[in-house]
């Protein structure tokens, strides 16, 4: 499963989209077919890819893609979060 947030210019740096990627997390572990989320995030975008550091994610790889607009370094940052396997259901 794959989770994303978008913040209004208005509300950076108050912990919004930290807190609900953290809410997203939480409820995407709980379901029992997903072992795995992944947030994906422009590598130039130091701000959004603290989020995932922040939540336990791990650095999966760093895609190329087509640059779509002036900002992006034409570089997709794969962050990993992966549920622990005493938390799987059965296990």
């Amino acid at each position: 499963m794959e989770i994303g947030y978008w913040v209004h210019v208005d509300h950076l740096r108050r912990g919004v989209a930290t807190a609900a990627a953290r809410a997203l997390l939480e409820a995407a572990i709980e379901l029992p077919d997903i072992d795995r989320v992944e947030i994906r995030c422009g590598a130039a975008n130091g701000a959004s890819a603290a989020i995932p550091r922040k939540l336990g994610f791990r650095l999966d790889r760093v895609d190329e893609k087509a640059r779509s607009a002036p900002g992006e370094s034409g570089r997709l940052m794969v962050w990993v979060f992966e549920r622990p396997a005493c938390r799987r259901p059965g296990r």
